[in-house]
């Protein structure tokens, strides 16, 4: 996440916007794997979500919007030329048993 956000934020900086020009929005980080209770949880989408906002924190990009966790994906529509952003949640049969990623 970390090298992800740092290329991207210098990819910018050679199309000259400068950190005042980018707006940040995290989107996702659900629990869409569904626990089984012999296999012990973790919560992927959390620890994303939170390495996303230290990796923002160490750029000195500040974060105006986040819908993130749940256990339902969401379906993201940007719009770049309007900056409208639409977020759709995903019904629960998208997510998979967590034990069928072993198997």
């Amino acid at each position: 996440m970390d090298r992800a956000i740092i290329n991207l934020v210098n990819e910018m900086k050679r199309e000259g916007m400068g950190k005042k020009d980018i707006t940040v929005m995290i989107i996702g980080g659900a629990d869409v794997l569904k626990n089984d209770k012999n296999i012990p949880y973790i919560s992927i989408g959390e620890k994303n979500v939170q390495s996303a906002v230290n990796s923002l924190k160490k750029e000195g990009l500040k974060i105006y919007g986040k819908t993130t966790g749940g256990s339902c994906g969401r379906k993201v529509i940007f719009y770049p030329n309007t900056g409208k952003i639409i977020v759709k949640n995903l019904p629960s049969e998208y997510n998979i048993q967590y034990s069928d990623l072993f198997n």
